[in-house]
């Protein structure tokens, strides 16, 4: 997790709780797609793990659905950005440009007491937020099925998946995106749910690739 949430979430006793139940630790991912992707590497190279769970907050794209303060798990994670161009030029990579295997778009994540993994949402990687109500507009016509906008999943989840690790993200929505008033975010709301979310589940010890 970020180091933000991280600060904020040590201090709710019922994640100190989880923790000791399933014998887990807490670690930063690091900030942004960069930093989150070789982190997560080199403590899955480093220490042994299970399962991987994601936390931290998120803008929301649909605040009737899933309005601030609320959280969500996430069946797929998908990243913007990696193309061509910039706002209405912006254009993926043709896909005989990329090497083969190279993940460019969607990730599905693997959590073995989801029914059905098709019924929750996608969640939106970027490497830059969106500054205002007409970057999250042109995102949203991008990506109709994301509910979720943040900055470390998609790089978490193609470690997780390289290292055949178990990965459930969860993401507490602090704020509409596009809102950059941080005055307004309700962190510590997001942060509360997604902990509701975390200790109602259990860490899994196989990996099952989705296809």
């Amino acid at each position: 997790m970020e180091k933000t949430s991280l600060e904020k979430l040590k201090k709710f006793s019922k994640l100190e709780e989880w923790i000791n139940e399933y014998q887990g630790q807490i670690s930063l991912c690091g900030f942004g797609l960069v930093g989150a992707g070789i982190e997560t590497c080199r403590l899955l190279n480093t220490v042994s793990v299970s399962h991987v769970f994601l936390l931290g907050i998120a803008g929301s794209f649909d605040l009737k659905r899933y309005p601030v303060g609320s959280a969500s798990l996430f069946s797929s994670v998908t990243l913007d950005g990696v193309g061509v161009g910039q706002g209405n030029d912006f254009a993926s990579l043709p896909y005989s440009m990329v090497p083969s295997g190279t993940p460019l778009q969607s990730l599905i994540l693997h959590d073995s007491k989801v029914d059905s993994l098709a019924s929750l949402p996608t969640l939106l990687s970027v490497t830059s937020a969106s500054a205002n109500a007409a970057e999250k507009n042109w995102r949203k016509e991008r990506y109709p099925n994301a509910v979720g906008e943040e900055m470390e999943g998609f790089a978490v989840a193609l470690a997780a998946q390289q290292y055949k690790t178990p990965l459930t993200i969860i993401r507490g929505f602090s704020n509409e995106v596009g809102n950059r008033n941080i005055h307004s975010w309700q962190v510590d709301e997001a942060l509360s749910s997604a902990l509701d979310l975390l200790v109602s589940r259990k860490p899994v010890h196989s990996y099952s690739p989705q296809r």
